[in-house]
């Protein structure tokens, strides 16, 4: 045997033990997130299939239909070619008691605990009329038009139950990390043992709208950059006419607040403030993209494949999207790329049970009830500087 084909065999084997190690690495994914015991969508995937758009969903039976209507308008693209997965999800027991929270704070929790179960059993009722099931649902008028659209597009639309009795996710891993978890899991299996090739998942939040040309450019980024294994984009954000006044009061506390902590900081160590903090006013989209750019929940994609193998979804109440990001980011090339965009609604989000939609949500109740809520103080300004300051040495 010659050198070349020495080298040729070496080639070979190393292509071959590649191989193996990533379908080992999915293989893996799928045994952890997807057991024997878990109820699995029925419909095959289109062989044709290119795109499964992944979507949690917890108390969203009245904003669901935009992300579904948006995907119905897609141009460019044949419906063959994509898909929709929601997961409606929601912890299996009420939520604890921390101990900064007061009483009217907690049962304010409990309460949207509880309406956020019997709003899920009307999202998961919605969705099965929109697959054509003959279900009892009330709808609108405009509601009932936005669904006819949809059906004659061909759009399929699937969901997964982790809201119902015996369907529910653990209580550690029933949070919107759990949920698009569970998602992508499905999305993987579906790309890899029903069609047999790596496809993209698409990973944003059920309030989200598409712009028409969504699926079509997340294709062709895919395509162009065959290195590239996930992306995160740029969110534009509508108003929600309900809560509009409200919600100029929350953001110009929430800016006071910012300003005075950074002024606090500022004053504590100039030097570490002015190399981390942008300047006020600064718009993000200005700023230079860092080589391992933070992903957004509400707009990412990834290749199947590497998702599994890089471990999926983070199962946690809160940051699990740039946790997705930062782990993809270990074993390939990621991008932000701000001409990918969506458009979410400005609004109080219970979304999970835990997290900063809670957060925001009891800080509106106080808004409501006494006009204003109080800002940190200068030693716990201080205190979270040095902890944060430990935890990125970590």
């Amino acid at each position: 045997m010659g050198l070349e084909d020495i080298k040729k065999e070496n080639i070979a084997t190393s292509a071959e033990t590649e191989t193996t190690e990533r379908e080992r690495g999915i293989r893996q994914f799928l045994a952890e997130s997807l057991p024997p015991t878990e109820e699995r969508i029925q419909e095959p995937m289109n062989s044709l299939c290119e795109v499964c758009v992944v979507l949690p969903a917890y108390s969203e039976r009245n904003y669901i239909l935009r992300p579904i209507a948006s995907l119905a308008k897609q141009k460019g693209i044949n419906f063959d070619q994509f898909e929709l997965i929601f997961v409606v999800n929601n912890p299996p027991s009420m939520p604890g008691r921390d101990n900064s929270q007061t009483e009217n704070d907690y049962l304010k929790r409990i309460e949207l605990y509880k309406e956020g179960i019997g709003n899920n059993q009307e999202t998961l009722k919605l969705i099965r009329y929109v697959q054509g099931e003959n279900v009892e649902v009330s709808l609108s008028e405009q509601e009932k038009e936005t669904i006819a659209a949809v059906q004659k597009s061909g759009l399929r639309v699937f969901a997964i139950d982790k809201a119902s009795e015996g369907k529910m996710l653990p209580q550690a891993e029933a949070n919107v990390g759990g949920a698009r978890n569970r998602g992508v899991a499905e999305a993987v299996e579906r790309f890899h043992n029903q069609i047999g090739r790596n496809g993209i998942i698409a990973q944003s939040d059920a309030e989200i709208r598409f712009p028409e040309s969504y699926i079509k450019n997340l294709i062709t980024i895919f395509k162009e950059n065959p290195k590239l294994i996930g992306v995160t984009g740029h969110v534009d954000a509508e108003s929600s006419p309900e809560d509009y006044t409200l919600f100029k009061k929350f953001f110009s506390y929430s800016e006071a607040n910012e300003l005075y902590t950074a002024l606090v900081e500022h004053l504590f160590n100039e030097e570490e403030v002015e190399k981390t903090m942008p300047a006020h006013g600064t718009n993000v989209q200005d700023l230079k993209d860092s080589d391992i750019p933070s992903f957004d929940g509400s707009n990412m994609a990834s290749r199947a494949f590497e998702a599994a193998i890089a471990g999926g979804v983070p199962k946690l109440p809160g940051a699990e999207d740039p946790g997705f990001g930062f782990r993809l980011a270990e074993i390939g090339k990621t991008k932000k790329i701000s001409t990918l965009k969506t458009v979410t609604i400005r609004r109080f989000s219970p979304r999970t049970t835990t997290g900063r939609g809670q957060i925001n949500i009891e800080i509106a109740e106080n808004l409501k009830r006494q006009g204003g809520f109080l800002v940190k103080s200068i030693e716990e300004i201080e205190f979270l500087r040095k902890l944060r300051g430990e935890f990125i040495k970590a």
